[in-house]
């Protein structure tokens, strides 16, 4: 990355409602007024198969934007609602997931979807969180994932299910002060991997050596997490495991396990049960005022198909990864 590129993405501040307009499209915060062209969006734009259904009702969508801080920002054109992306924060680690990102047909090509996931991306750093992450489907969401500076660290085997089960690519980006806090492990195998090091030199990560958490499986820890087994997506038949105690008696067609990257006799055990070393997420965890690194690994009962056959490349890459 260029430094004009760093200082641009270090610096950019956006004051919350900010409007632009560009050829015919006003972008700008959603607003309760606006529910009902978002929903309309989303069923359009999906014939209805969206997992995430909620996203079908007006009601839902005016709760997430007044109390759930979710940051919405959307593109309309003659007072119609043509596009819409999605920052939803996860506290547990201040991070925020850039994704829902949904065009119109009639307006394609116009980079609408790039100055959407921008914006999102801006406000969210600017509200203090320190991770901005996404899941990409398809070449497009590809090639904003570079313009916003967030390499691809990793892939999920089929969490998703728009209508069969898909691979997707994660893409990631620390702020700088997530940069200040990581810290990594000391003589860990993980990190002789070509792959490994290839995603911290593009995100230009130092190396503060620091010894790690106890803790061996990370995520939302709460009662409400629990009993809700983690379940990312419920459509999707996906669940997150919160616990190593509990993961075998979950009964869902996608498993997926986060593991502070230094626990590698856990990720061995995973793996022997047939999990996939699928992602290297740099600062993850925090802890104690430092952020510590992590990796993903998911279970699939069914083969996940590849929406974009260059997605190929980063899944090759995570299967070469063999820990000693």
């Amino acid at each position: 990355m260029t430094g004009s590129a760093e200082k641009r993405l270090e610096t950019e501040m956006r004051a919350e409602g900010e409007v632009e307009r560009r050829e015919g499209i006003e972008f700008r915060s959603a607003g309760a007024k606006d529910a009902e062209g978002i929903a309309e969006l989303y069923k359009k734009a999906y014939d209805g198969h969206y997992p995430l259904r909620e996203y079908f009702e007006p009601g839902w969508i005016v709760n997430a934007i007044k109390k759930q801080s979710y940051i919405w920002q959307i593109a309309v054109n003659k007072n119609k609602v043509v596009g819409s992306s999605v920052g939803v924060p996860c506290n547990w680690n201040k991070s925020f997931e850039i994704g829902r990102t949904i065009i119109t047909d009639n307006f394609y090509n116009r980079k609408i979807a790039k100055t959407l996931c921008e914006r999102v991306r801006s406000e969210g750093f600017t509200q203090g969180f320190e991770i901005g992450w996404g899941t990409i489907r398809n070449e497009v969401m590809y090639n904003i994932s570079k313009y916003l500076f967030m390499p691809v660290v990793g892939y999920l085997p089929g969490m998703h299910k728009p209508k069969v089960r898909e691979t997707h690519l994660f893409c990631m980006r620390p702020s700088p002060i997530a940069k200040e806090k990581r810290r990594v492990p000391k003589q860990c195998p993980l990190y002789q991997s070509s792959t490994v090091k290839e995603i911290t030199k593009e995100l230009a990560l130092d190396s503060i050596i620091s010894d790690y958490p106890p803790d061996v499986v990370v995520g939302p820890n709460s009662d409400y997490a629990v009993l809700l087994k983690l379940s990312y997506h419920g459509g999707d038949n996906s669940t997150i495991i919160n616990s190593i105690d509990n993961f075998d008696k979950l009964a869902a067609e996608y498993l997926q396990v986060t593991l502070l990257a230094d626990k590698t006799d856990a990720i061995k055990f995973f793996s022997r049960l047939g999990f996939e070393l699928c992602a290297f997420l740099p600062a993850w965890f925090e802890g104690d005022g430092k952020r510590y690194d992590c990796v993903t690994m998911a279970s699939c009962g069914v083969k996940a198909v590849l929406p974009e056959k260059m997605f190929l490349s980063t899944v090759n890459k995570f299967k070469k990864i063999q820990l000693k």
